[in-house]
């Protein structure tokens, strides 16, 4: 099936939403898109590249294996609702064009050349402090526009955190909502355990009703590994699964360490703030995006470590990388849905 313009300039409306999957066109999207080179893989999908036939535009196409999935027709309609409603932001990754046939799913999504941005900082060897409120800004305002929309991402990590492209400036692109759930108000509550241990909030660990403020807290772990270069409830990704979940639970994390010392007592306060175990006490991303840190006026334009600390920092944030793609390799850290009580 194809839910496409035959340009490959977009989805149209909310059709596709309601067609796909389920639609019976005849098309395929190798009538419109050469397939490439495998660019990443999951448990129930790979991304392979691809590119237009007529226009030439490079496109990352994520195949879903409908055999793997047991509930494949209300997971992929829910991710293309949502990717509709959604990726039109600046930093949510964008769909293209929705196609199916008896085995797969095909979700024509934009192309992130980038790769992830811990990658690219290992990569680069050198950040600063303005630039990871840079990127903490454009992930917070990516939150904010989705929960206007209804809703809440419930898997950010590292892998999920894009870049459009190898510039300098380019924009970080939020992906992979596979996970995410659209339930209308903000102070709805969800109750289904899924994400990723590391970077779920301690609600969800505790198997207890949550709403949106779980992408909040994932936001304080994430700024967190982004100045320090490790996680602040595993220090060197070695822990056991059990010892991890009680740290994150407790809220057990400091700021003591050398790589800190470098680092405005502004952000860490940040942190703080967000990762509050009670959600109602929790920093809310409206009060996150008021607050200066995130729009420096060039105060914090140092490299965030010193000459002491900058090679720990890198080679920290290097282990957490691999160690989280081992782990992903592994399928040891993806939580699937735990419980039967429907949301």
């Amino acid at each position: 099936m194809g839910c496409s313009t035959s340009s490959g300039g977009g989805v149209t409306g909310g059709s596709i939403a309601s067609e796909a999957p389920g639609s019976s066109s005849a098309e395929k999207v190798t009538d419109h898109y050469v397939l490439g080179e495998m660019l990443g893989e999951g448990s129930f999908a790979t991304v392979l590249s691809g590119t237009h036939k007529v226009t030439g535009e490079k496109r990352a196409i994520k195949v879903i294996d409908k055999a793997a999935m047991k509930k494949a027709h209300t997971e992929i309609k829910d991710e293309i609702d949502i990717l509709l409603k959604c990726g039109n932001h600046a930093n949510i990754i964008h769909l293209y064009d929705v196609y199916h046939d008896p085995k797969n799913y095909y979700l024509v999504m934009e192309l992130c050349s980038g790769g992830d941005l811990f990658g690219k900082i290992v990569s680069d060897g050198c950040f600063s402090e303005k630039s990871a409120a840079q990127y903490c800004r454009q992930l917070a305002e990516a939150l904010q526009y989705m929960h206007e929309q209804g809703v809440t991402h419930r898997d950010l990590k590292p892998e999920n955190l894009l870049l459009k492209d190898n510039s300098d400036d380019a924009p970080l692109k939020l992906a992979d909502f596979g996970l995410s759930k659209l339930i209308g108000r903000s102070d709805d509550t969800m109750k289904t355990v899924c994400g990723t241990w590391a970077y779920a909030a301690p609600e969800v660990i505790s198997h207890k009703s949550y709403h949106m403020s779980v992408d909040t807290w994932s936001l304080g772990v994430l700024q967190y590994v982004l100045l320090g270069g490790y996680h602040p409830f595993d220090v060197y990704g070695d822990l056991p699964e059990p010892t991890l979940l009680r740290r994150i639970v407790d809220c057990k994390f400091d700021f003591n360490d050398d790589v800190w010392e470098n680092i405005s007592t502004h952000a860490k306060e940040l942190i703080k703030n967000l990762l509050k175990v009670d959600p109602d006490e929790r920093m809310t991303l409206e009060q996150y995006l008021a607050d200066p840190w995130v729009h420096p006026p060039g105060t914090h334009d140092h490299v965030v470590h010193n000459e002491d600390t900058h090679g720990q920092f890198i080679e920290r944030l290097n282990k957490h990388t691999e160690a989280r793609a081992e782990k992903k390799k592994a399928k040891q850290t993806k939580v699937a849905v735990a419980n039967s009580v429907a949301e």
